[in-house]
């Protein structure tokens, strides 16, 4: 099939979307600080910066243009708490945990971590 033909049918003609057209459902990028406590850090993430930010597993997930800016700012504001951070372009997973809030699959490791801490 060529992907640069338009394929008519009933009802509509598709085509490959252009590049702009993808990027525009794409998050900016993801900043990813790994904590002790993730719930707490993300309320408190949320209520200083005005920012989305959501729990995954052991981390806080929040989609930032500037990531590579914010990562000095979130560790000044949170001294102490951060235990690592990951700094990721748009990725296909960001775009699903954007629609549901969650990874395409559970870690496993991270699944046996929660359940011996119970």
């Amino acid at each position: 099939m060529d992907w640069n033909r338009p394929v008519e049918s009933e009802r509509t003609t598709m085509g490959r979307p252009p590049p702009t057209g993808v990027k525009t459902i794409c998050a900016p990028g993801a900043v990813e600080p790994e904590t002790a406590d993730p719930a707490s850090l993300a309320a408190r993430i949320q209520q200083k910066f005005q920012i989305a930010a959501n729990v995954m597993e052991t981390s806080v997930r929040m989609e930032r243009k500037d990531g590579h800016r914010f990562i000095t700012d979130l560790v000044e504001a949170f001294p102490g708490e951060v235990e690592s951070i990951s700094v990721s372009k748009p990725t296909l997973e960001d775009v699903f945990i954007g629609r549901t809030g969650h990874r395409f699959w559970k870690d496993k490791d991270a699944e046996q971590n929660n359940e011996v801490k119970k």
